[in-house]
């Protein structure tokens, strides 16, 4: 590897490992935020040119329009999609091309000058000692990194000042290659007379354009969603751009509607209510009704025990928590008793919450946390034990509920040079049947889904090999054991994966420090089938260390290194930021088939979400619903100037939900749950509202 290459990695390596630090400097500062649009080269800001203020933390921006500043032909299509990952820090994926369809490795296939770009631009609004409503704010940032091919590439410095109805930026870039857009001496005036229209004015070196911009708010208690609509005409002859075109894009919150948990802290949320009370002997039906089928009740010195079996609420563990919790303050929220709720998912249990009724009444009615002498705390499971002596007055508990769980599978190729925009996709079904503590029976068909489909995926096509096909992608048993002394689960599968390959595959998940570390190990064996005296074996072996710190546990910094499944040896470095219940990742992939070859590296980002209904209880003896976790990727090589499809790297394989999904998404740690006790009265007064 060159000298210049090592410099890039170390960079590369160093933002990433640093980007969580930076969040927790940043977070202190009172950033201001841009409007959420994006520019065709990137950033946010202006039409062409950046300013300070940098994308919401915790929002995405998705912008399209037909312009391509700066290449040999700008017209073309122009998509970006950007994340505010935390305060004063924005990062854009782009997607450039002059042709979505053409293959650039056939000679005359694509039109003179089309060109194909996958990149990425981050932007960094520096936290500054000074009031930012009075005085200037700073950002720097950098287009276009990543990717084989470099069109676009800048670096540059930009300070913007509101006054009123107005906003100034002024600016200087400079461009790495020839055909950068940004470059020299830029900046821009804006006036916006009104909340939802602007009229902008900016130049670039010598080249200057005009640009009116539409964005009304369309909100609702739980949601907030900004459309732009923007029209621009250059002021000259020739230019980087065509002499006027339109774009568009949307702009909106992650951590709230699908995308993630509802804020717990937005406006009325603090309004009194009144948990109303009920008979001890509705005790089962109150239950039942918030979709807790499976559930033991009793009492221990006093104390009141409520165990209940999580299958209804599958964003967040917390939620299951204060449905239980309402239930038990329903039933016996008169009497000033003790009281522990046990959440627990496939028999074993998860979360323990401890507290008296006079705390619990208060948060859940008044939004009020403990007052001097109250309790009210998730424990860790080394700090209980059960009471073997304790006779449960009432329970309904059993483990055959089985579940089928729907979800979509898409596998893409994006800025490749085969297609600009490539895409297959399939339904997943997935049918888990708990047998006993722990064990589950796990089966899963894939079946594709060919209206979404493109020609690459076509026989004799680039992508046939990737493309779905009708099979039993799963079958496996599987035992999960926890290990409470020392916080740590371990799983056990054992069957066929990926249709053809029989064998077994151990992971543990240890976590300490209050959940701020967790280390992870697994371990697997995997022969195939059909041929296994003729196909070498799959064994990878993968050790991780996960960092969430006390103080900001919602960035999440995960070291994964070992043997992978197509016995490529390396590491991934992901960085991850939570909004609500939905994630957002960086990351970076380097590996290598043996000692003689060089290293292969990925740059990229990957977005979770869950896909199902936050509160869904189904049937009592069958439940139908969507992954808690569905994830997308997007990568690029990174390091060489190559654009060959390259698969088969750093891959891990899943036998099925991984045990830190199964743990409440690698979110069980106690400062974690503790820092979130509003969300249980959140929770259950949202479920109250749809009954």
């Amino acid at each position: 590897m060159s000298r210049l290459h090592q410099v890039v990695l170390w960079l590369i390596q160093g933002l990433l490992c640093t980007v969580a630090a930076i969040g927790v400097a940043a977070a202190s500062a009172q950033a201001a935020s841009s409007d959420g649009s994006l520019s065709p080269q990137g950033y946010s800001g202006g039409v062409m040119t950046p300013t300070a203020p940098v994308l919401p933390m915790g929002s995405l921006s998705i912008t399209h329009d037909r312009q391509l500043p700066g290449a040999p032909v700008p017209g073309g299509y122009n998509y970006q999609t950007g994340f505010g990952l935390f305060p004063g820090f924005e990062f854009v994926g782009r997607l450039a091309t002059n042709d979505l369809h053409c293959n650039m490795f056939a000679s005359g296939a694509c039109p003179p000058g089309t060109i194909r770009d996958f990149s990425a631009s981050m932007k960094w609004q520096l936290p500054l000692p000074w009031d930012e409503k009075r005085w200037p704010s700073l950002a720097i940032g950098a287009t276009d990194l990543g990717g084989a091919a470099t069109y676009f590439r800048s670096y540059y410095a930009v300070a913007t000042q509101q006054w009123r109805d107005w906003r100034f930026s002024v600016g200087k870039a400079e461009g790495q290659v020839p055909s950068a857009p940004l470059h020299g001496a830029f900046g821009s005036i804006q006036y916006s007379p009104v909340s939802w229209f602007s009229l902008s004015a900016e130049q670039i070196d010598k080249d200057r354009w005009l640009s009116a911009k539409f964005q009304p708010t369309i909100s609702s208690a739980n949601f907030a969603i900004k459309p732009y609509l923007y029209f621009t005409r250059s002021l000259n002859e020739p230019s980087l751009t065509d002499r006027q075109w339109l774009g568009f894009g949307v702009s909106f919150p992650l951590g709230s509607g699908v995308w993630g948990t509802l804020h717990h802290d937005r406006a009325g949320e603090n309004n009194l209510k009144t948990i109303k009370s009920i008979a001890a002997n509705d005790l089962e039906k109150a239950l039942s009704e918030r979709g807790f089928y499976q559930y033991r009740f009793g009492s221990d010195r006093g104390r009141l025990i409520l165990r209940v079996e999580n299958t209804a609420y599958h964003w967040n563990l917390l939620d299951a928590a204060g449905n239980a919790l309402g239930v038990l303050i329903a039933a016996y929220g008169q009497n000033d008793q003790t009281f522990r709720v046990e959440v627990t998912q496939r028999g074993l249990t998860l979360a323990v919450l401890v507290g008296d009724m006079a705390c619990a009444k208060r948060l859940m009615n008044e939004g009020q946390l403990c007052q001097s002498g109250e309790a009210l705390r998730f424990l860790a499971p080394s700090e209980f034990s059960h009471n073997s002596d304790m006779q449960w007055d009432r329970k309904a508990y059993g483990f055959f509920r089985p579940e089928l769980i729907l979800s979509p599978s898409i596998t893409t190729g994006v800025g490749t040079e085969f297609g600009a925009l490539d895409i297959a996709s399939a339904v997943n079904m997935n049918w888990i049947v708990p047998l006993w503590t722990g064990a589950y029976y796990d089966w899963n068909r894939i079946v594709p889904f060919h209206p979404i489909e493109t020609a690459d995926f076509g026989p004799g096509k680039a992508f046939y090999g990737l493309r779905f096909t009708p099979s039993t992608n799963r079958r496996m048993l599987h035992q999960v054991i926890a290990i409470d002394p020392v916080h740590t689960r371990v799983r056990g599968s054992y069957g066929t994966l990926y249709t053809y390959w029989d064998g077994w595959q151990i992971e543990s998940s240890t976590d300490f420090g209050d959940g701020e570390h967790r280390l992870g190990l697994m371990n697997s064996r995997y022969v195939y089938a059909p041929y296994p005296d003729l196909v070498n074996p799959r064994d990878p072996r993968i050790a991780s260390w996960r960092y969430a710190p006390q103080r900001f546990p919602f960035y999440h910094a995960e070291l994964q290194a070992g043997k992978f499944w197509s016995g490529d040896k390396g590491y991934i470095f992901t960085q991850r930021f939570w909004y609500g219940d939905t994630s957002v990742a960086l990351y970076i992939r380097r590996s290598r088939m043996s000692e003689t070859e060089p290293r292969v590296s990925f740059a990229g980002f990957q977005i979770q979400v869950p896909l199902t209904l936050r509160s869904h209880g189904g049937l009592q003896y069958f439940g139908l619903r969507g992954t808690n976790q569905w994830s997308y990727s997007a990568e690029s090589k990174i390091l060489e100037k190559d654009n060959r499809l390259t698969t088969g790297y750093g891959f891990i394989p899943r036998p099925g939900d991984n045990l830190s999904q199964w743990l409440n998404r690698d979110r069980l740690g106690q400062s974690y749950l503790n820092s979130q006790l509003p969300r249980m009265r959140e929770a259950y007064w949202s479920n109250e509202t749809r009954e």
